[in-house]
């Protein structure tokens, strides 16, 4: 009986990470759809809800899939060649970002506005 409940216990402990990081880095299930909910994490978490023994695999062949993607898609600059100017750094991903940015590049997300004092 011990047996079930380490099972049961797995699957439900992994299901839930295959659920937040499916929807913190917007794993699809194909590589053809965009994100969304219904084709990323609550079809990801239904499908090891119910098939764990196939859908936990797949979401881990699809992450490094995807990942390697993104990697390979962004271009490996420095932060000086990336960006003249005046810089500061978006508070939730660390995107070197120029000071006057309203939004982060690469995450979407508002940056913080700070004034700078007259002279």
């Amino acid at each position: 009986m011990a047996i079930f409940w380490l099972i049961t216990l797995v699957v439900l402990g992994t299901t839930a990470w295959v659920t937040y990081d499916a929807h913190t880095n917007e794993i699809s299930m194909s590589s053809k759809q965009a994100y969304g909910w219904n084709s990323g994490a609550l079809a990801w978490c239904i499908g090891c809800l119910l098939l764990w023994i196939v859908f936990f695999p797949a979401y881990l062949v699809r992450r490094s899939k995807t990942m390697a993607e993104r990697s390979a898609a962004r271009p490996a600059t420095t932060m000086t060649a990336a960006i003249a100017g005046p810089t500061k750094y978006c508070h939730y991903c660390g995107q070197v970002l120029p000071a006057d940015a309203s939004f982060c590049s690469r995450c979407g997300r508002a940056t913080a506005q700070t004034s700078t004092p007259a002279t």
